[in-house]
């Protein structure tokens, strides 16, 4: 399995913070360090966070948390997070609720081990649910269509080929903007979050279509 560096985290944070105008820095560089260790971590001969969505949670989960630059941490750990499953050939479809739940991360106050455990248990589901193989076209066409039977577009769409699905996920991504426009998710200082999605939409779709033809 191949692991974030450290190196690729900051090169994140930078292009994010270059694209979106934030203030760049890092607050504690010792944190990044430990915050690549931790998909590997071993307790008792076991691996902490053994599949790939554990350790894509535990990703997001402490970039979120530790708060290491001085802005874009939740930018940053979902880059980190969709760059770490490009790494492992895989592909992350973002989903409508992306913002929320990244705000709800950011705001939970577990502390325990009990409470973190959950917090990566729900992160990882969340991750799961809205990822898939690069090469598995049929787990790829069943999260867009979850996307889209959000919205209440799935009728047709069983006629369409795959470029078409992964194509339409951009347009999906366009709505989410006016979604968010009115909600308090402005208030935390993300609004041009979901432009930095709707990039990302863009890059997955180019990098499917290197895998599949219509």
């Amino acid at each position: 399995m191949n692991l974030l560096t450290v190196d690729q985290i900051l090169q994140y944070n930078r292009e994010i913070s270059d694209r979106y105008s934030l203030e760049h820095g890092v607050i504690n560089p010792n944190i990044l360090t430990s915050i690549c260790e931790i998909p590997i971590r071993v307790f008792f001969g076991k691996e902490m966070f053994p599949s790939i969505y554990e350790k894509s949670a535990s990703i997001l989960e402490s970039l979120i948390r530790f708060h290491p630059f001085l802005d874009g941490n939740k930018r940053t750990a979902l880059e980190s997070v969709c760059g770490f499953l490009f790494l492992n050939d895989y592909i992350f479809l973002l989903p409508l609720e992306t913002p929320r739940f990244l705000v709800k991360i950011a705001q939970n106050p577990g502390q325990s081990e009990k409470e973190n455990s959950a917090l990566i248990k729900k992160i990882s589901k969340w991750v799961s649910k809205y990822s898939a193989k690069m090469d598995d076209k049929e787990r790829i066409v069943k999260v867009l269509m979850s996307h889209f039977h959000k919205l209440k577009f799935w009728f047709g769409l069983s006629r369409m080929p795959i470029l078409r699905y992964v194509a339409g996920i951009y347009f999906y991504s366009r709505l989410q903007l006016k979604v968010y426009e009115n909600t308090e998710i402005m208030e935390y200082g993300i609004s041009n979050f979901i432009e930095h999605m709707m990039a990302n939409t863009n890059r997955m779709v180019e990098k499917v279509k290197s895998n599949y033809k219509a």
